[in-house]
């Protein structure tokens, strides 16, 4: 006989459950007394669809409690999702018929149970293989809820009634306030915890924790390298995530996970997520799939298929900081995926603080005197790169000066390009930054240069234009990134422009 997996023994009673009740407790004593009084005097009934037959001890003793799914999305696109379920497994050497048996929840209801064989899902066959497992989907009864109760009888009493002399495993319970999600699974040494996944019909999967230690880097990780997926916010309001895909092939989310800094607080994500290239996103409610929250010191953790560490945040926040804004903060990815940006607190960009003490100093901010209409200068694709993957796709103008127009030469438009390389079709790597030349029309509009090399064709007919920028000596121009060599400039700051006037 098994109670949560582990070892019965007569006189010894059931193994204590941390997380039970005194009166859950007190049901473990009467079940112990009422399988005790079953090994002395064997006999019961049974009626209608309940099995009638008698059942081989060492057959039953077999059959185990595998696994247990208690947080149904009625509208889900399989029977795993749509309905709370429990997986049997035989242990055995030998199949075992389990038709006519029944499982009951917490409540021990005789009406409100599930009867295998008979009861909504029935499965197409009873019979569990040696070594295999039977899923029993539940339509109706009995619903499972959050710290619930399986047990699994070989039949029933009259009418229904919980029958403790035909228990074959049982009572399974899962943790209080909490839905068995993405499941509780039976671990091999018979104990019972929380999956990484749920894997009905399948052997379960757990987090070790012991790997997770020696081998979860602490350290921020905003981009997966290897699938360029990148964790583009975090909503502390609405307890979501969104990952967004900035590399330049789909990526299938099956079986991928969301953690935050608890391992017990598990949200899976839906089946059948796919991230587009260049751009697909997804934003995942914790509270709502898993009635998980994200709080003032806590972190988001993201898993891939193979259960590796992909994608982390972590952040502590202020008691006062927390009671004030705790709605509006907001966690994003930068333009470079490697470091998160906070909006809607104090210190960001769009906070309002109005009791700010104003400097008589301070900047005043008139609204723009000039024309309202507002034209784009550049055509479709003339900056940055459209179409192609990669993490640096956009243009990235910085700064327009105007030159007036002369009696020989017509008015000009300095643009500063701070990464040339989308516009020459590069998006793994930044690249040196570079001037553009445009010059204004007859008819008002702007070009860019078509002479000295200012601008060129490409292929597909698109005007790109710029030039690298270079030091007045004409060194440099190769650009800085992250891991050169320190003492290197990461700008050029000095350009020398020459123009024939």
């Amino acid at each position: 006989m098994k109670a949560h997996g582990k070892d019965w023994q007569p006189g010894y009673g059931f193994p204590a459950d941390a997380g039970a009740s005194s009166a859950r407790a007190a049901l473990r004593r009467r079940l112990a007394a009422g399988v005790v009084a079953a090994l002395m005097c064997a006999g019961s009934g049974s009626v209608g669809a309940y099995a009638d037959t008698a059942v081989d001890e060492a057959e039953s003793s077999t059959i185990v409690i595998s696994e247990v799914f208690s947080k149904n999305a009625d509208e889900g696109t399989t029977d795993a999702e749509r309905y709370d379920w429990v997986e049997l497994q035989n242990i055995g050497s030998d199949p075992v018929d389990v038709a006519g048996w029944v499982l009951y929840d917490e409540k021990l209801s005789d009406t409100k149970n599930y009867v295998i064989g008979t009861s909504q899902v029935t499965p197409t066959s009873t019979s569990i293989p040696a070594g295999g497992y039977l899923v029993l989907y539940i339509q109706d009864d009995p619903g499972l809820g959050k710290g619930d109760t399986v047990y699994l009888t070989s039949g029933a009493g009259e009418n229904g009634a919980f029958d403790e002399a035909k228990l074959v495993d049982g009572p399974v319970t899962w943790t209080d306030g909490q839905h068995a999600s993405p499941s509780w699974g039976r671990t091999a040494d018979g104990d019972y915890q929380l999956t990484s996944v749920a894997t009905p019909g399948e052997a379960n999967q757990f987090a070790e924790e012991s790997e997770t230690e020696e081998s979860e880097t602490t350290d921020d990780i905003i981009k997966d390298e290897s699938t360029g997926v990148v964790l583009d916010a975090i909503d502390l309001e609405d307890d979501a995530v969104t990952l967004k895909n900035r590399g330049g092939s789909d990526i299938s989310l099956d079986g991928w996970v969301i953690k935050d800094s608890d391992d017990t607080h598990v949200v899976n994500i839906p089946t059948g997520q796919t991230l587009a290239a260049s751009g697909g996103a997804l934003t995942v409610n914790l509270k709502d799939l898993a009635d998980v929250g994200l709080g003032k010191a806590d972190k988001v953790r993201v898993y891939n298929a193979e259960g590796e560490l992909v994608l982390q945040y972590t952040w502590s926040i202020e008691e006062e900081v927390w009671d004030q804004y705790k709605t509006t903060i907001v966690f994003e990815a930068n333009s470079d995926a490697d470091g998160m940006v906070t909006t809607g607190g104090p210190d960001s960009d769009d906070s309002e603080d109005g009791d700010q003490e104003v400097s008589e100093d301070a900047m005043t901010i008139e609204a723009w005197p000039g024309l309202s209409t507002v034209t784009t200068l550049d055509s479709a694709g003339e900056f940055g790169a459209t179409e192609i993957g990669g993490d640096h796709t956009d243009g990235n103008l910085s700064g327009l000066v105007y030159e007036a127009a002369t009696d020989s030469s017509p008015a000009i438009l300095w643009a500063a390009d701070n990464d040339l390389n989308p516009t020459l079709g590069e998006t793994e790597e930044k690249g040196a930054g570079a001037l553009n030349k445009f010059v204004q029309q007859e008819d008002g509009s702007w070009v860019q240069d078509s002479a000295d090399g200012w601008s060129w064709t490409t292929s597909d007919g698109q005007t790109k234009g710029g030039k690298q920028l270079r030091y007045p000596d004409g060194t440099g121009g190769g650009g800085f990134r992250r891991g050169d060599d320190p003492q290197r400039v990461e700008r050029q700051r000095c350009v020398r422009v020459h123009r024939a006037r």
